[in-house]
């Protein structure tokens, strides 16, 4: 797993990390069931703080794109669990449209975030 960071990339450290992270798994270079390297090792490799490392796992978790095993570490749950229900896209056009944001507006905003 090769993690990259970019201290003039605006987004935080740990959404590089995590976006790297989700763009691997959905490219099958991180196959489902795979484990990720731990916190700390990661951490240690990249020159950060374990806790940054923490977070983006985290944010990966709530995107049910990995699994956290307390004790066991990190593991690759896939796609087929990272894919969202069609009422989430439902709420977010609701959201875009009431803030005025057009289709670009929001795919912009979800790249800079690493979402898309």
């Amino acid at each position: 797993m090769l993690i990259v960071t970019d201290p003039a990339d605006p987004r935080p450290i740990f959404r590089q990390i995590a976006g790297q992270i989700r763009s691997q798994v959905e490219s099958g270079d991180l196959p489902e069931g795979e484990k990720l390297p731990t916190a700390a090792s990661l951490a240690k490799t990249l020159g950060l703080n374990r806790n940054t490392v923490l977070e983006a796992y985290r944010l990966l978790r709530d995107e049910k794109v990995i699994e956290l095993r307390r004790g066991r570490g990190a593991i690759v749950l896939g796609l087929a669990h990272s894919k969202q229900s069609p009422e989430l896209a439902r709420r977010l056009a609701r959201v875009a449209q009431a803030e005025g944001l057009g289709l670009q507006d929001v795919v912009k905003i979800l790249k800079e975030e690493g979402l898309a």
